[in-house]
Parts: C-alpha cells; sequence; structure tokens
C-alpha cells in the first residue's frame, strides 16, 4: 500500500503540501535533491543533501538556515558558511554580498 509519506506529501492546516530541496552547483546545476513533506524542517533537508553531495567549499543558502551550531558543523567539515546572518542577530554575520547576488 502507497502512503502519502512515500510520496513526501504532508497534512498542515494549508492542506496538503511537499517541500523541494535542491543543492546545485556553481554555475546552477543541480547536483542533489531531497522531497519531504510541508512540515519537515528545513534544517534536517540540508543535512541529506550533504551526505549526498559531500564536503563542499563553500555553503549558500537563505537567513532560514543561519545557527551557530549549523555554521560550526559546516567550518568542522572544511566548508565555508556563505549565508547571511538573520536580521536579529546580535553580532552581524559577515558574508560575501556580491556572492549572493550571484
Amino acid at each position: 500500500m502507497v502512503t502519502a509519506h512515500d510520496h513526501a506529501v504532508g497534512v498542515s492546516r494549508g492542506g496538503c503540501s511537499t517541500k523541494i530541496y535542491l543543492a546545485i552547483d556553481f554555475r546552477g546545476r543541480p547536483i542533489a535533491i531531497d522531497l519531504t513533506d510541508g512540515r519537515h524542517s528545513d534544517i534536517k533537508s540540508v543535512d541529506a543533501l550533504l551526505a549526498t553531495i559531500g564536503s563542499c567549499k563553500r555553503f549558500r543558502a537563505d537567513r532560514a538556515y543561519d545557527t551557530d551550531a549549523w555554521r560550526q558543523k559546516l567550518r568542522g567539515n572544511g566548508t565555508n558558511p556563505a549565508n547571511p546572518g538573520k536580521n536579529r542577530r546580535n553580532v552581524k554575520i559577515r558574508h560575501d554580498a556580491e556572492a549572493d547576488k550571484q
């Protein structure tokens, strides 16, 4: 029997939803994908993507992935976190704004 979980569909207040996480190379070509139900935590999917692609030189994501623990984990794997910090941070995170535009 096929269930909604098999198809990465989750039910929430807004109805059924699916999240698509995509890792791309520096040219924008997809190199890994992870499908989850809509209630799934974003940060957990990044772990799955990095496990698929292995270590990388630089990691760029949006502000949702800005946690000290996540940044430390990336640095421990030899990856430079290039995502901007959340606006509510007391100590601002320096990042390459030009790389963000790319």
